[in-house]
């Protein structure tokens, strides 16, 4: 059994290397993460609906500021806000059940593995596993070191190769023909695919060699028979974070067809929003939208 001396030492060694992460890649952002960080830990501690509602405000403030205004987004504000949105919302309903604790909640918000391209895992995931963070079991070794060499397999030999072809006929599309232009749009389907999905497979692999199981974020998304099967399977952390946040709260299929709609088009919206500030990815949203709102029912 480990030591609980131990295992605060291992804590803080994790925490000490998602900050290290975090400095070399975006130090100026640093203040604004553990700003957010110690306020909303703050809110959880008062546990009601005025403190949680503050720090809901203030994370979301921060995050529409930074997207809206700065333009310059610091790295992983829009994947650590919504997972202290979750935390905040879920500590105020009785969803986690563990004693609250600065560290742990620091090292939740900023686990490195998580910080660039998610997953977006919740609290109850994270923390309930830190007491057992760096012991070694030999299939979640195994298991995370093919999750990493398949990440990196998608991510440089597959992404970054058909990103040469994307770029150069998307930077100067009126020079190519229908046929060029139609092969560019498919294998930047499999760009974007592969990119994604080999950084969530790199970063589900190395939670397993720290000894912490972060959920599937991409399950064979282009074998959906329908958009609705599509958002169940792409980015599938994202997904299920806007249905229980967004979409449930709004009231979900509960309140008529027309509401069910309604807060069906908000929900995707609110993903275009998150995934960019143009005006296009508003379109996006809504595009998605409505496509699953005209998605018949399965047959049963």
């Amino acid at each position: 059994m480990t030591k609980p001396n131990n295992i605060q030492m291992r804590k803080m060694i994790l925490l000490l290397i998602n900050l290290l992460f975090y400095c070399l890649i975006d130090f100026k952002s640093l203040p604004i993460l553990i700003l957010l960080v110690c306020i909303t830990f703050l809110c959880t501690k008062k546990n009601n609906k005025i403190f949680t509602l503050l720090g809901t405000i203030f994370t979301v403030f921060i995050w529409i500021f930074y997207k809206s205004f700065i333009k310059i987004l610091p790295l992983g504000l829009s994947f650590y806000s919504f997972k202290i949105i979750s935390y905040l919302i879920d500590n105020y309903k009785h969803k986690i059940s563990f004693k609250q604790n600065f560290i742990n909640y620091f090292i939740y918000v900023t686990y490195f593995p998580e910080i660039i391209s998610g997953p977006i895992s919740r609290g109850k995931t994270i923390i309930e596993q830190l007491d057992n963070t760096f012991t070694f079991k030999k299939d979640k070794w195994l298991k995370g070191i093919q999750l990493i060499i398949a990440g990196l397999f998608l991510k440089f030999v597959i992404a970054n190769r058909t990103a040469v072809y994307v770029n150069t006929v998307f930077q100067n599309y009126t020079s190519y023909t229908g046929l060029a232009l139609f092969i560019a749009a498919i294998l930047y389907s499999i760009q974007i695919y592969s990119d994604f999905s080999g950084y969530s497979n790199m970063s589900i692999g190395i939670s397993n060699l720290l000894g912490i199981e972060v959920e599937r974020n991409f399950n064979r998304p282009y074998f959906s028979k329908s958009i609705k099967e599509f958002w169940g399977r792409w980015h599938i952390s994202l997904s299920s974070w806007l249905k229980d946040y967004i979409y449930i709260p709004l009231g979900g299929n509960r309140k008529g067809k027309f509401r069910k709609w309604l807060n069906s088009i908000i929900t995707f919206l609110v993903s275009g929003f998150w995934h960019g500030n143009g005006s296009g990815y508003i379109f996006w949203g809504l595009y998605h939208g409505i496509l699953n709102n005209l998605t018949p029912p399965p047959i049963t």
